[in-house]
């Protein structure tokens, strides 16, 4: 009797653990940020750069500032080197140029799908440097949205550019596994794509395109007969075939300049957190407004 007293005592007190930390990771987990919408789509007065007069050989990180003359509107688009090492020197430099910006609307690349625990999990290491400015936004009371623009945006813009949807699909399906790859080949890359897809099954017209890895081979091997497998493909180079033309970065960016535009008129303080090829397609732009 005194045995089945202390089991049961011992399960209740785990029980009682696990919920405490069911409700603490319900109430702290860190979830999707949400995403800003601006009111218009702002034009700029400089274009931004698209990515055939965008050049390699610019200062990582890259820097962008603006402060409106008439407001105490500003913008200070950090452009980095993309890492997940928590360790590496340019997150001091992120924490040293947020400070003294003193933002007071941070905007982070990614939509950090998933669920991050504080204190249990790394941001950097889960999502890369947009997660340590995340991480400084909370610490610092900021509001944080990410920058992205809408799936039925992106598809579009790509659709306007005269692709194929299959192309398309494969380019927003495999756009995230070619990111990723700077950090090492993961042990089960179908594994990470079929994951990607079934993220992706919503998206308008090209989500449904492939049920799993197997359809995306067979659509590879269709468009690049001799090569090379995607598994072993990174976009630190210029992607492969129609893969490379196709601008899928000019919707992201012209939605991302709305964004600031719309920020800066309001008067906030706007800290961007974006990889440092964005910051230079976007630095004639930002610097034009006034």
């Amino acid at each position: 009797m005194r045995l089945k007293k202390i089991v049961i005592r011992t399960l209740l007190v785990v029980f009682v653990a696990w919920l405490s930390l069911v409700g603490w990771g319900f109430v702290f987990a860190w979830r999707p940020l949400p995403t800003y919408s601006p009111s218009i789509s702002a034009v700029p007065a400089v274009p931004i750069l698209t990515n055939s007069q965008y050049q390699l050989g610019h200062d990582e990180p890259f820097l962008v500032r603006s402060e409106r003359e008439a407001s105490s509107g500003a913008v200070l688009i950090f452009g980095s080197r993309h890492t997940k090492d928590p360790n590496d020197p340019s997150l001091n430099r992120i924490r040293t140029e947020f400070t003294a910006f003193a933002p007071t609307v941070v905007l982070c690349e990614g939509r950090m799908t998933g669920l991050l625990f504080p204190g249990l999990m790394n941001p950097v290491k889960t999502y890369g440097e947009p997660g340590l400015v995340r991480q400084l936004a909370y610490e610092h009371g900021c509001r944080v949205f990410s920058w992205e623009p809408s799936p039925e945006a992106e598809v579009e813009g790509l659709r306007n550019q005269s692709f194929e949807k299959n192309q398309i699909a494969l380019r927003l399906v495999l756009s995230s596994y070619f990111s990723n790859l700077r950090y090492g080949q993961p042990d089960d890359p179908n594994e990470v794509v079929n994951e990607t897809i079934r993220k992706k099954r919503s998206w308008p017209g090209v989500g449904n395109l492939f049920a799993d890895v197997t359809e995306l081979d067979l659509a590879w091997s269709r468009y690049f007969p001799d090569g090379p497998d995607w598994r072993d493909v990174s976009d630190e180079q210029t992607l492969p075939g129609f893969l490379g033309e196709m601008d899928a970065n000019l919707v992201r960016d012209a939605h991302l300049f709305s964004i600031i535009h719309e920020l800066v008129a309001q008067g906030e303080r706007v800290f961007v957190i974006a990889g440092s090829s964005h910051a230079v397609k976007l630095e004639g732009a930002i610097t034009s407004i006034n």
